[in-house]
């Protein structure tokens, strides 16, 4: 389910239907800036590839509200800090309830990397 606090800009609607959540409006942002993102964050879990946040992803981190400085321990301790659902503690905490369960693992992991 989408956050709903997180703002969803209109060039994110899908126009073809895909599992990825970024285009199925899951996430506030482009296909292009999805895959913008996706290309650096697997260079920086790659040590011959790492390297500072590039300008043109701060924007793209921000609107996601993710927290730059954890965003690469997110991805790479991925399996450790969540198991069942990723996202912000608002939506893991619906998702959870919905699901009769009164958390899902991860919640420090989520209060680091989304606020």
């Amino acid at each position: 389910m989408p956050d709903a606090d997180v703002p969803v800009p209109p060039d994110s609607t899908p126009t073809t239907p895909a599992k990825r959540a970024s285009n199925r409006g899951f996430l506030p942002i482009t296909l292009d800036e999805y895959l913008d993102l996706l290309d650096w964050t697997g260079r920086q879990v790659r040590a011959d590839k790492r390297g500072a946040i590039p300008d043109n992803l701060l924007p793209i981190l921000r609107r996601l509200q993710v927290n730059a400085d954890a965003w690469i321990d997110t991805i790479e301790q991925f399996g450790r800090h969540f198991r069942r659902a990723v996202g912000r503690l608002s939506s893991l905490t619906a998702l959870a309830h919905a699901r009769g369960k009164c958390w899902f693992q991860g919640v420090t992991a989520s209060k680091l990397a989304f606020g």
